[in-house]
């Protein structure tokens, strides 16, 4: 890329320090002769300030996307950007931030590498999910994770799935979740699932409060095609994909899941390695506080 670049700025405006962030990454790249753009919903005068462009329009229009907010803005925008093959940073606003690692307190310094080419853009799978059934939505896409569920009942559902039209097995349980390695630290993880090197192509299927200790996550070539069926006959289940996209689905519908032909481009910098990211966030070596070696008093 070269050294002058376009940005693209999707951010969660609702986020209190957002709108700084924005202002700061905007003064600086008029200070170097850079061009930033705005996606839709950023700005209430589209006639002031940096330009807007609704997000399916941002190939040839945008060199790099900067995505300002938590995991989900993030995920959002590398949906947007993943199609048009635009590489995207994200900057944190939120808490965790497995995926946002920057904050905007690095944001002068982070820029000025880019600026000098201090960077690497890393390839990661997606998913890509169809349901078949009648008025059904077009493929939708994941980084983290495609998860079938029970939806708000708390009643168990019954699921069937099957790996390249080979019968696996039937669960009952919250549901199964379909992860990418990027989303092996995340929902996959939180049910007990394995934790995979985001480089590393592979799918993982990891079961939600299964009512059997038999059933454990698994891990599946990145070239197999998963079916689920919602076996359920009086109950439905819930499609939701990346955590913000969401249908219902029937008795006797189906959803594939395989590895999309479509790869998300996430910029990294060297120092902020996979395993330095899961001790910073998951306080991996840490040894406890002294004042948390005993258990607190008990309040009178």
């Amino acid at each position: 890329m070269a050294n002058q670049l376009r940005l693209g700025i999707i951010a969660n405006h609702r986020r209190p320090d957002a709108q700084g962030a924005i202002d700061l990454v905007h003064r600086w790249a008029e200070a170097n002769g850079w061009t930033v753009a705005f996606s839709e919903g950023l700005s209430d005068d589209p006639n002031s300030g940096p330009v807007t462009i609704p997000r399916q329009q941002l190939k040839g229009k945008v060199d790099m996307v900067i995505a300002f907010g938590g995991d989900g803005t993030m995920l959002s925008a590398v949906r947007s950007a993943g199609p048009l093959e635009i590489p995207v940073l994200g900057i944190n606003l939120g808490s965790l931030g497995f995926l946002t690692e920057l904050t905007p307190a690095d944001l002068d310094r982070t820029l000025d590498r880019i600026r000098q080419g201090d960077y690497f853009v890393e390839k990661r799978m997606l998913l890509e999910a169809r349901v078949h059934g009648a008025s059904r939505p077009d493929v939708l896409t994941a980084l983290n994770d495609v998860v079938i569920d029970k939806g708000a009942v708390v009643r168990v559902i019954h699921l069937d799935l099957y790996v390249n039209d080979e019968f696996i097995s039937s669960y009952a349980g919250d549901g199964i979740i379909a992860a990418t390695p990027t989303g092996s630290t995340a929902y996959a993880l939180a049910v007990g699932g394995p934790i995979i090197h985001p480089t590393i192509d592979a799918i993982i299927v990891a079961p939600i409060a299964p009512h059997t200790l038999a059933q454990r996550p698994m891990v599946f070539s990145q070239n197999d095609r998963l079916k689920v069926i919602v076996s359920s006959k009086r109950r439905d289940a819930t499609l939701t994909v990346d955590g913000q996209i969401a249908c219902t689905l029937h008795h006797g519908e189906s959803i594939t899941i395989q590895r999309s032909a479509i790869m998300a481009r996430l910029v990294r910098f060297a120092e902020n390695s996979f395993y330095k990211v899961l001790r910073d966030k998951l306080f991996w070596g840490f040894k406890p506080a002294d004042d948390r070696t005993h258990p607190p008093d008990i309040p009178d």
